[in-house]
């Protein structure tokens, strides 16, 4: 079987079977499969490595390193306290997920050695997450698509009251957009009026314009629309319409530019640089970055996984790690 690499001091049966998405760039060595090996009722269980055909990793980042670490050696909330099959997969999932943001992700650190070392501030409340998830009967495979993603997860503040959709819904999108680019902005706003009518309330929109610079006037006149709950009409006449933003603004009676607006659009720069947006249209979906002009149905994913995720922590007879 190769290299043993055991999560901890559990007593469980079974087998666990999780193939990882492991690669080393321009490699020829084999990537990684990640099994357990079958064990009596007095034995732990243990997540053994071998190898299986490589699949070149494209962005040039490092192949992960597999942990051992057992619950002890993690200050994970809920995770000392979960069954021992729970806690099992929990720790193959801490122990054989790649960090959820950088330097762990280039560097190919596990996500229980990003929680160890301090590397990755967001690292405690995706490991919760993975937690929370083995509690409900999830096995490591589906976890891993929770916390394992192309981008990472980022911290996104709670964007500001819903454009679209319900101020309660538990999935929140920030969506950045370019009104210089009408075609691709009035698609993306209808795709995200058509997600969010879909989702039955579950999913709440906020706009806000990719600023260029602290006097784009878009942006300015954004944020006016936005203080004055006209933004998606304002949107419509720059994008739709194809109207300026000074006759957009005048047209549906905005007040002029105050102190307040201007200060949004810097924050908005600023927030834009710390999540990396370059361009629009950029979304994030309960902190899950949307690079692009993506498709409906590859948003709907995202979306109705966050929904079902919700839903299944929010029942009743939901376990508590």
């Amino acid at each position: 079987m190769g290299t043993t690499f055991g999560p901890g001091r559990l007593t469980t049966g079974g087998l666990l079977v999780a193939a990882l998405s492991l690669a080393a760039c321009g490699s020829s060595e084999p990537t990684l499969r990640v099994v357990s090996t079958k064990t009596s009722q007095s034995t732990a269980p243990k997540l053994a490595v071998q190898k299986i055909p490589e699949l070149a990793r494209p962005d040039g980042r490092l192949p992960l390193t597999p942990t051992e670490y057992s619950a002890a050696d993690l200050p994970v909330k809920g995770l000392a306290e979960l069954p021992p099959e729970a806690q099992l997969v929990a720790l193959g999932v801490l122990n054989l997920s790649t960090g959820p943001c950088e330097p762990c992700q280039q560097e190919g650190l596990s996500l229980a050695e990003c929680l160890r070392g301090g590397q990755c501030p967001i690292a405690a409340p995706v490991a919760e997450r993975a937690v929370g998830l083995a509690a409900l009967g999830w096995p490591v495979d589906r976890i891993q698509l929770r916390v394992e993603l192309p981008d990472a997860w980022l911290p996104v503040p709670t964007p500001g009251p819903p454009m679209v959709g319900s101020p309660e819904a538990p999935v929140r999108a920030l969506v950045f957009l370019d009104l210089n680019d009408p075609t691709i902005c009035a698609e993306a706003m209808t795709r995200w009026q058509t997600l969010s009518e879909r989702s039955d309330g579950g999913l709440g929109v906020t706009y806000t314009v990719l600023p260029k610079a602290a006097d784009d006037v878009d942006a300015l006149y954004g944020a006016v629309a936005a203080r004055l709950g006209a933004f998606p009409s304002f949107a419509q006449a720059r994008c739709v319409l194809g109207e300026s933003a000074e006759v957009a603004a005048k047209r549906l009676t905005l007040t002029g530019v105050n102190d307040a607006d201007r200060a949004q659009v810097a924050e908005t720069l600023k927030l834009a640089a710390s999540l990396g947006v370059r361009a629009a249209p950029t979304a994030f979906v309960n902190g899950y970055r949307a690079r692009g002009h993506q498709g409906e149905l590859a948003l709907a994913r995202l979306i109705d996984a966050e929904l079902t995720e919700h839903i299944e922590l929010s029942r009743d007879d939901a376990p508590t790690p």
